[in-house]
């Protein structure tokens, strides 16, 4: 497992999340793949997700925070991480996803399993503000 050389870059572009960042954060870190960096990139957030994230990066090595001091729209957000990416792989989060602690595990094994493979997607299941399950 390299910091510089991660197998995976985790992209989470974030704006004005300080109600669900702290859970999406900690499912990504839980996984039972460790071999990853996790760039956010806060668009300028109004809320508390710049002092969650720093704590998370303040505790975590893995975690790079870069902040916009201006918003700089979703797309541009979201591009910018790309700019900052080290991994082979990479895996597009969101500010508000539950991931299951051996998604990096699976999604790895599937690229490596077919080198042809471009992109793996798992299905996802829709939940409330309070993790009921509605799809």
């Amino acid at each position: 497992m390299s910091i510089l050389n991660p197998s995976i870059t985790i992209m989470l572009p974030a704006f004005n999340a300080d109600e669900y960042i702290a859970e999406a954060i900690q499912s990504l870190l839980d996984q039972t793949f460790p071999d990853f960096e996790m760039i956010i990139s806060d668009n300028a957030s109004e809320d508390g997700t710049e002092s969650i994230c720093r704590e998370f990066a303040a505790k975590d090595k893995r975690i790079r925070y870069v902040r916009n001091s201006v918003n700089i729209g979703a797309n541009n957000n979201f591009s910018s991480i790309l700019d900052l990416s080290r991994g082979k792989y990479l895996l597009r989060a969101a500010d508000h996803d539950l991931w299951r602690q051996d998604i990096l595990e699976e999604y790895l094994k599937a690229f490596e399993n077919d080198p042809e493979t471009i992109l793996v997607y798992s299905p996802a299941t829709v939940i409330d503000s309070a993790g009921k399950v509605l799809l």
